[in-house]
């Protein structure tokens, strides 16, 4: 479904009709002089936006297990090396 809307209702309020469009997934369709002059459309969900269902969410987790333990920590990378270098000079 598709939503009308005259072109002074567009100027008027442009920003709110951009965060509608996207909200909703609907196309706003902007009319002057009883045609329609352009269409605005949502380009889909950002990722943000998506919902994980149940099982998405738990293949994730299942993911993140298999990664456990397979990481190790051989040094501090914060605290400057033991060795000097020529450019520490």
């Amino acid at each position: 479904m598709q939503k009308e809307i005259s072109v002074a209702e567009f100027v008027a309020r442009p920003i709110e009709l951009l965060e509608e469009a996207s909200r909703t997934q609907e196309e706003i369709v902007i009319i002057r002089d009883g045609k329609p002059l352009a269409k605005l459309a949502p380009v889909g969900p950002s990722a943000g936006d998506i919902q994980l269902d149940e099982v998405a969410i738990a293949r994730r987790r299942e993911g993140l297990e298999k990664l456990r333990g397979s990481v190790k920590i051989l040094g501090d990378i914060v605290e400057p090396l033991e060795d000097e270098w020529d450019a520490m000079k």
